[in-house]
């Protein structure tokens, strides 16, 4: 019985968990795509007030991931919880967004790097730098 109770203690307390990871190795991540507009320059604060929309797809996660600072890079700050990824895709971009735009509302696994947020153009706490996104 209390082996029972132990076992069922330990299951629970690990159900509600996030994933923890780097920065820098590369991970797949699940998730919805959309496309989101943020305020951009020149306040970051709101377009309705004369701030320039900046539209990015985010990859809203199937469950929140949490991200562990480095100490070889002082700019990465660690994040409990997350459940969005702004998107940032190489030189390349226009072609990126135009290949994964059929693909919004859709559930798809992005392959990347995380990183933490550092300007005011990166609308989520942690972005991927995006190798590639395909349906499951």
């Amino acid at each position: 019985m209390l082996a029972t109770m132990l076992l069922m203690t330990a299951l629970s307390s690990s159900a509600g968990k996030t994933s923890c990871y780097s920065y820098g190795p590369q991970v797949a991540l699940l998730g919805t795509l959309i496309r989101s507009t943020f305020a951009g320059t020149p306040n970051y604060e709101s377009i309705t007030q004369g701030d320039s929309p900046e539209t990015v797809f985010v990859l809203h996660l199937t469950g929140p991931i949490c991200t562990s600072a480095t100490h070889a890079d002082p700019l990465s700050r660690s994040v409990k919880a997350t459940s969005d990824l702004q998107l940032v895709f190489p030189n390349d971009a226009a072609v990126f967004y135009q290949q994964l735009a059929p693909k919004l509302g859709q559930t798809v696994k992005c392959k990347g790097t995380l990183f933490s947020q550092i300007s005011g153009h990166h609308h989520t706490p942690v972005l991927m730098n995006v190798q590639r996104c395909q349906t499951p």
